[in-house]
């Protein structure tokens, strides 16, 4: 059974629910039926069947916005700064508060964040090569023989997706903080992102 709410900060507060353990569903919808008072207080974010309710205003619609880029990329590992990108797509959505979430398509890229300068972006390379070396043995590599083991345990380990909040129109990044694709293929790469926006 699925709920439909979320919380815009961690779960908090106590909802004043009947003393029953079950909580009353209707037939014709899966939200909850919360009996509370004083709830949200000003700062509280609250999803309710598609509505986003902000303390202290009124309803408004929720959207979904989706997109996708392609990042051609050289022999992994490669890294490349997608964070001018995401921040257009986001301006383009025309949500202001919500989040964004992106994945990397396929089983040997990658996506995270870092301060991309020239020194960091070495320094991952070579983190990443230290995981998980070229030149090993892999089993991968006895199925296929196609040299790419380390690039499927270097994309598992760093992960395929990542999911930053949207605040007041703008990725709530820091700032030295940049979002980066990485191919971490034995040959060079177009990596397709896709990108799914959330919010109102």
């Amino acid at each position: 059974m699925k709920w439909n709410y979320l919380l815009g900060t961690p779960f908090q507060y106590d909802f004043n629910m009947p003393s029953s353990s079950h909580i009353p569903f209707s037939h014709h919808s899966i939200v909850p039926t919360f009996h509370y008072s004083n709830y949200p207080p000003s700062d509280v974010n609250i999803q309710l069947q598609n509505r986003v309710y902000h303390g202290g205003g009124a309803l408004k619609p929720a959207h979904v916005y989706f997109d996708s880029m392609e990042v051609n990329l050289d022999v992994g590992p490669d890294i490349h700064d997608v964070t001018d990108m995401l921040a257009y797509l986001v301006q383009k959505s025309k949500i202001e508060n919500g989040v964004l979430c992106a994945n990397a398509v396929g089983s040997t890229g990658s996506i995270t964040t870092i301060e991309f300068e020239p020194g960091v972006v070495k320094d991952l390379k070579d983190a990443i090569d230290r995981l998980a070396p070229p030149g090993m043995p892999y089993a991968h590599e006895k199925a296929w023989h196609d040299g790419n083991g380390h690039s499927h345990v270097q994309a598992a380990l760093l992960g395929p997706s990542i999911t930053i909040g949207v605040r007041n129109g703008r990725l709530r990044l820091g700032t030295w903080q940049q979002v980066v694709v990485i191919n971490h293929d034995n040959h060079a790469r177009s990596r397709s992102i896709e990108i799914t926006i959330t919010g109102a």
